[in-house]
């Protein structure tokens, strides 16, 4: 698709969209470069010319040729949901040697779903190193990983991590305190954010049985929530209509929740 994305510290303040041609959607900062490179033209012409399109999405960068964005495919200044972002606690210990760089990986262990936690065996020229890493920090679109033994901190999308695993830390009483409404609140838009939708569903179900008090806000914010739910699913539909995929999009009706869609939707 010619689109490059790395990672950067996160300075998210106003927030815009670019779609691309084939219909996906990146969110964050969008900006207009002229080059990759700060070296200036050697022939610049009377109207500058902007080949590329950058948009900063938490940890990463995405890089866009403009041709592969429709005329009206960038707005530039539009508010997002409200992202919740969840602190992971890790104990540090040592971290008196930096990852300077990544050789070949010996192993990688899954992290762990009660804490978060994982170990990466590097090889070095002193032999095989054990490094202690641990996420600190879950938003919708990306998670922060830390050196908890060796300074080596890094951000990854939010889905190369399983989602089993980052459903797992946000039941963690110490991540989310399950007898505080507001936090389980949050916890319910993170879903949302995230397109988690089913679990945003469920969620809502258990605030509503275990706060009776605030039925009334979470009936709200269900309306809301098959709103958007209802407007993923037609979107992904017409992409497959699009594509034509007409037995995958008949598929993908039979296994809808339709008791979770909004009438017009159904």
């Amino acid at each position: 698709m010619g689109l490059l994305a790395w990672c950067a510290a996160p300075t998210l303040t106003r927030a815009g969209t670019v779609e691309l041609k084939n219909g996906m959607v990146l969110e964050g900062r969008p900006a207009k470069l002229m080059s990759l490179t700060r070296k200036p033209d050697p022939n610049p012409g009377p109207v500058p010319n902007y080949p590329i399109v950058m948009i900063q999405t938490g940890w990463q960068r995405y890089f866009v040729p403009e041709r592969q964005i429709p005329a009206n495919g960038i707005n530039m200044d539009v508010s997002l949901t409200r992202n919740e972002e969840f602190v992971v606690p890790q104990i540090k210990q040592g971290r008196s040697e930096v990852v300077q760089s990544i050789g070949a990986i010996v192993s990688a262990q899954p992290y762990d779903p009660q804490f978060g936690r994982r170990t990466v065996t590097l090889a070095t020229a002193r032999g095989n190193i054990p490094v202690v890493q641990g996420i600190t920090r879950i938003t919708p679109r990306f998670v922060e990983v830390q050196g908890l033994t060796h300074v080596w901190d890094f951000g990854v999308g939010l889905n190369s991590v399983p989602q089993d695993t980052i459903d797992a830390l946000l039941h963690n009483p110490l991540v989310c305190d399950p007898l505080q409404p507001q936090q389980r609140l949050a916890r319910a838009r993170f879903y949302i954010s995230a397109g988690w939708y089913l679990q945003a569903f469920n969620e809502l179900d258990s605030i509503a049985s275990d706060f009776p008090d605030q039925q009334e806000r979470v009936a709200a914010f269900r309306t809301e929530l098959q709103q958007l739910f209802g407007a993923h699913v037609l979107r992904e539909l017409k992409q497959r209509q699009k594509a034509g995929q007409f037995v995958l999009a008949d598929e993908s009706i039979s296994k809808l929740p339709l008791n979770l869609l909004g009438g017009s939707v159904q």
